[in-house]
């Protein structure tokens, strides 16, 4: 019987952290939680909170179905091509720190690909390099698609959408950016259950094992009370002018 995510990850996966360098990954309350909602649902939106490990949740999880399931396909989507580039260096470590026992040999390994021996691939992608990825997926990650400027979101939400149609899944993954675009319409149809295909997982900052007052009084004074809303304790806020 092979491990679940949650085993494997915990045992085996390293992360660099911005304060320690390489440590092992700890899945959180939140990624367990969010592990299971992946494996029992075909859409997936998560409202995240800032600095929760959700990005780095998602790759590991990728990177775990594409090491134990044969020929598994999978995008991670980002809003520029830094973010792309930064979510393929979390999958470089933790492949890189895999113990070679455990560890299937590569096909492909760059910036942007990771093409295993068992013909399962992860593709870290901006939205914009997408034209032309039009093969099926068994899972696309948007990564912050309530950032994405203009319809980009939109655009190519629908230009993707049929590469999942027939028993793939699409998650997406961000924080909020206010009443407008297209994440908020989709959240606000599957949060009201208006003929939405997506289930949504909401979790709560201040159940995070970092959260205090202490903390919080640091946020509210170095983001001001609206970042704090909007970036950790996840508000839909009015757009104002300014921002």
């Amino acid at each position: 019987m092979k491990p679940t995510f949650i085993q494997f990850a915990n045992a085996f996966f390293k992360i660099v952290h911005h304060r320690w360098g390489l440590i092992p990954y700890q899945a959180i309350k939140h990624h367990i939680e969010l592990n299971q909602i992946f494996e029992d649902h075909q859409g997936v939106i998560c409202k995240k909170y800032r600095q929760g490990g959700f990005s780095t949740f998602c790759a590991l999880w990728c990177l775990w179905k594409a090491m134990t399931n044969q020929g598994w396909k999978s995008i991670i989507v980002s809003n520029y091509d830094r973010e792309s580039l930064h979510i393929s260096r979390i999958l470089r470590t933790a492949y890189d720190n895999l113990p070679e026992e455990i560890k299937l040999e590569t096909r492909r390994l760059n910036d942007h690909a990771m093409e295993f021996e068992n013909d399962s691939k992860i593709l870290c992608l901006s939205h914009s390099n997408l034209i032309g990825k039009g093969t099926r997926q068994d899972v696309i990650i948007f990564d912050e698609p309530a950032f994405y400027r203009n319809n980009d979101f939109e655009n190519h939400y629908k230009a993707v959408w049929p590469m999942t149609s027939i028993g793939g899944k699409m998650f997406l993954v961000s924080s909020p950016n206010g009443k407008k675009g297209f994440f908020y319409e989709l959240y606000k149809k599957a949060l009201f259950n208006q003929d939405s295909n997506y289930f949504v997982y909401a979790p709560s900052y201040l159940e995070n094992h970092e959260y205090s007052s202490e903390r919080m009084h640091l946020l509210n004074e170095s983001l001001s009370h609206r970042g704090l809303l909007q970036e950790y304790l996840g508000e839909f806020l009015e757009p104002y002018d300014g921002m």
